[in-house]
């Protein structure tokens, strides 16, 4: 084998080597890339599982705030009807207090009534002139108006007790849902606050998708090339590997044509000579006429 070719093949020995060297690295790494990206879906899909489950979270809460809320409109309209109660009651009261403040003390019904009946009875059985009669008649009216005031003061007093009573129920009871609608408005305000940071929560989880989204569009588009990269190594490895087959296929034949030329150098000296030829002399000195003629 020549210099020329030794170092030829040498050349090619060598470029497959380094060929191979690379082609390992490559796929070294994309043995890793894969792994990687393996690991990055993974967290990609338990990522969208947290944001299915906060999702689910936010309608929840959603639900609970609008039925809170619907409980607070519930509760305020309680409140209005009850503050109009209130405030209708204080007109009675008033009423009712004016009416008995009106009403002179000292009198009493029964005595009243005792003496509309003696006046009455009198102005019946008694004779009388026009003008008595009239005062008496007077008398009669002013007594009676004075038993009715004095009767419906009565009355009023009871109704101003009741009327009372029921302005302090009510007053009560408009404190109590007052304090429950707070109750109710801050525990409102508290799940909106929780739904917001639940919404803060899907933002970030997002942000991470889309990192993950990228990362796998960056590592697949690496992926794509490295393969391409490998393929066309493959291709150049393929040629230098048929060159060299090439190369060696064509030195081993010429290796054998020198051999068989010496040979048959030999043999024609032996035949010269007149020595005793043996087969492979034979085979030398005619041989490659037949191969020749073939």
């Amino acid at each position: 084998m020549g210099d020329s070719v030794g170092e030829t093949l040498e050349k090619i020995s060598e470029d497959i080597y380094n060929l191979k060297q690379e082609i390992a690295t490559l796929k070294e790494e994309r043995i890793g890339l894969i792994e990687d990206l393996k690991k990055i879906k993974e967290e990609k899909r338990n990522l969208i599982e947290s944001s299915k489950s906060v999702f689910e979270e936010i309608n929840k809460k959603k639900d609970e705030k609008n039925a809170i809320l619907e409980e607070i409109k519930k509760l305020k309209s309680e409140k209005d009807e009850i503050a109009k109660k209130i405030e209708e009651l204080k007109l009675v009261i008033k009423r009712y207090e004016e009416l008995i403040n009106k009403t002179p003390n000292g009198q009493s019904l029964s005595s009243l009534k005792k003496r509309i009946e003696q006046l009455t009875w009198k102005q019946q059985t008694t004779p009388m002139s026009i003008d008595e009669e009239k005062k008496l008649m007077q008398e009669i009216d002013r007594l009676t108006q004075l038993y009715n005031r004095l009767k419906d003061a009565r009355d009023a007093e009871s109704k101003l007790m009741e009327a009372k009573a029921e302005y302090t129920s009510l007053k009560i009871k408009f404190k109590d849902i007052k304090n429950s609608m707070q109750e109710k408005i801050k525990k409102f305000e508290s799940i909106k606050k929780e739904i917001s940071s639940l919404r803060e929560k899907i933002n970030g989880i997002s942000q991470k998708i889309d990192q993950a989204n990228k990362e796998i569009t960056e590592i697949s588009n690496r992926l794509n090339q490295l393969k391409a990269s490998i393929d066309e190594k493959y291709e150049h490895l393929k040629k230098l590997q048929e060159e060299s087959a090439k190369i060696k296929e064509e030195e081993s034949k010429k290796k054998e044509s020198e051999i068989l030329e010496k040979k048959k150098k030999i043999a024609e000296e032996k035949l010269k000579k007149k020595e005793r030829l043996t087969f492979e002399d034979l085979l030398a000195l005619y041989g490659e006429e037949k191969d020749s003629e073939g």
